[in-house]
């Protein structure tokens, strides 16, 4: 039990917990000193902190936008062919630091789920998106490189070039269905971004597009409703508001 405890006391002493902590301390200290409004600033701010890292609050809205593709691992026999497979950027960086030349990403399952389409026979072609180039080498040659160096697929491999958003990843694929005639092609990327890119790349590409949802971070059911502070639940909730805060700016801007 004192083991307990003292494991907790050392966790609430981490830089996040600590500011939870200081900052309802300041809020109380506000008050003591007449500060009504100052102090009620405070407060809200530390409700805002204790909903979204001591409970599910960020994962249940993120849940929200993953749940619709939670069904794909039902559909995996089914998936249909496609004339290529499209990867879209995120799962990987170009390093120069790392011995195989790229660095692994949180969502490291979309190039992953991308390889194992490809070994699957799904098309004969896989296209690879993503931006952030580190040395002139942008995401999409550094995956290209890597999977040719570990032999992961006999298919023809291409990269997208340096693209700035999902939206530019979508205008050139569509240059390339035009030019080689494409019908259909499978995406790949999160489950989170899968509702804006599919329908991104259905409006722009004018084909059918298959989602190939993958990187799932949620769960269906939450077996921890409290907790001290984490920064897990409020990267959730940033990657929900990314989502969000992206489909209205697609939206205004006709892009879906």
């Amino acid at each position: 039990m004192v083991i307990f405890l003292l494991k907790e006391l050392i966790e609430l002493l981490q830089p996040l917990p600590l500011v939870w902590l200081a900052l309802l301390v300041f809020a109380w200290w506000l008050r003591r000193q007449g500060l009504r409004k100052p102090s009620i600033i405070a407060l809200m701010m530390w409700l805002f902190m204790t909903l979204t890292m001591c409970f599910p609050f960020g994962n249940r809205c993120l849940a929200t936008i993953e749940g619709p593709w939670r069904s794909i691992n039902q559909q995996w026999d089914s998936l249909p062919q496609g004339d290529a497979v499209v990867l879209l950027g995120g799962g990987i960086q170009a390093s120069v630091r790392e011995i195989i030349g790229v660095n692994v990403q949180e969502s490291s399952d979309r190039p992953t789920t991308a390889i194992e389409l490809m070994r699957r026979k799904r098309a004969p072609l896989l296209v690879i998106g993503g931006g952030a180039p580190e040395n002139h080498r942008t995401e999409a040659q550094a995956v290209a490189e890597w999977i040719e160096s570990w032999n992961l697929t006999t298919a023809a491999v291409m990269g997208l070039g340096h693209c700035a958003d999902t939206h530019d990843e979508a205008l050139k694929t569509a240059e390339l269905a035009r030019k080689h005639g494409w019908k259909r092609i499978l995406l790949v990327t999160s489950a989170s971004h899968m509702n804006r890119a599919s329908a991104v790349f259905r409006k722009t590409t004018g084909i059918e597009v298959i989602p190939v949802p993958c990187s799932f971070i949620t769960k269906k059911n939450v077996t921890q409703w409290i907790h001290r502070p984490e920064t897990g639940q409020l990267t959730d909730y940033s990657i929900w508001f990314h989502e969000v805060v992206g489909t209205i700016a697609y939206r205004l801007r006709g892009w879906i």
